[in-house]
């Protein structure tokens, strides 16, 4: 499979595996799902021990490449339907932010240079409704939204780093105020 690789303006300006991608640091598109519900929950997703970045961590609900020709909003629901097996509704898909993120993981030497797409989603069902694709993860953690900001640094390895950072913490009060939680 192939993946678009994009300059600082967001432009094809070229294709390369995923694996050329991760090795050489090349920027291309990705999108983030976060599935959230009415009690202030984010549904964290564990990473699978096999992923070539960030190997069996609490992640983003979603996450994942966006394929050659293909738009964001499409790859949001590809990608959600391959990692939950939910349907969700395009109507309900709320674009909370664009971002530009260069980040190393140190335990495997690969580099993840990307523009991301953030959406949110109203999940109105339950954790066990979401159903892992195989091989792909090890389940999904409801965590609450405020206690993200209090989690100890002896836990913080549980999580992928990037979810402590300010751009992620603006994004999960950008939820809170979808849902009413102040």
């Amino acid at each position: 499979m192939m993946f678009d690789i994009v300059d600082e303006n967001d432009i094809i300006i070229g294709k390369a595996s995923r694996e050329d991608i991760h090795k050489n640091g090349l920027l291309h598109r990705e999108v983030q799902v976060w599935l959230f519900n009415k009690e202030g929950e984010l549904f964290f997703q564990k990473r699978g021990k096999h992923k070539d970045t960030y190997p069996g961590v609490l992640d983003v609900s979603v996450a994942g490449h966006v394929e050659s020709g293909e738009a964001y909003e499409d790859a949001a629901l590809r990608e959600t339907k391959e990692e939950t097996g939910l349907d969700i509704d395009k109507k309900k898909l709320v674009l909370l932010k664009i971002i530009r993120r260069n980040a190393d993981d140190v335990s495997t030497g690969k580099k993840n240079n990307v523009i991301a797409y953030k959406y949110g989603y109203l999940f109105e069902g339950k954790v066990e409704d979401l159903k892992i694709k195989q091989d792909d993860g090890e389940g999904f953690e409801p965590v609450t939204i405020d206690s993200i900001a209090t989690v100890p640094e002896i836990e913080k390895s549980r999580f992928i780093p990037f979810l402590f950072s300010k751009d992620s913490l603006d994004t999960f009060g950008k939820i809170k105020e979808i849902i009413g939680k102040k």
